[in-house]
């Protein structure tokens, strides 16, 4: 065993920690995430299938754009009174759920939220590739036609046919006469 515990944490063992699933009942620092501890926000919680858990990143941005509105205690209302009768195994990802649903309270708070977090960048660089024509090999013109279904005419003779299924030489008998 390791440690003081005989190697068990404090954790509780697999899964999410409850306090992931309940509000918080303390306020974040700098203002941010104090509609958390908000009572019509633990009310919303505890009355309907809503769990803290169901705010992922943009979320939370949104509702932290909505309590500096003026606007969280109303948010929070508004999921309550939208969420009463679903079911959690109704909806197959809450995150999106959520945020939809609070895209749609109040349109100009979301589009100033998004206006001053900015675009996302790229997740890749389109990078075109220059090919310099002049080095590459000339094709042959006199190069058999490529028919698909038909065995390649400009092949060696001394290769052996590749058979699916059957173990193949492979370069040990192309050499072989």
């Amino acid at each position: 065993p390791k440690g003081k515990a005989g190697g068990k944490g404090k954790g509780g063992g697999k899964g999410r920690s409850k306090r992931s699933e309940e509000p918080s009942s303390g306020s974040d620092a700098g203002g941010e995430g104090r509609w958390r501890s908000a009572e019509a926000f633990v009310e919303a919680c505890k009355s309907t299938a809503l769990r803290l858990s169901d705010f992922d990143a943009k979320a939370t941005q949104l509702m932290d754009a909505l309590h500096e509105a003026g606007k969280s205690e109303a948010a929070c209302q508004f999921l309550a009174k939208t969420l009463k009768e679903v079911a959690r195994d109704a909806v197959a990802n809450w995150r999106a759920y959520v945020f939809t649903l609070l895209r749609g309270f109040d349109r100009e708070v979301y589009e100033a939220m998004k206006d001053q977090r900015g675009r996302p960048r790229p997740r890749r660089k389109d990078v075109k590739t220059v090919v310099d024509v002049q080095s590459m090999t000339p094709l042959k013109a006199t190069a058999p036609e490529f028919v698909p279904g038909k065995a390649w005419s400009g092949g060696s003779a001394a290769a052996p046919e590749f058979i699916p299924g059957q173990p193949w030489g492979g370069a040990a008998a192309a050499a072989a006469p």
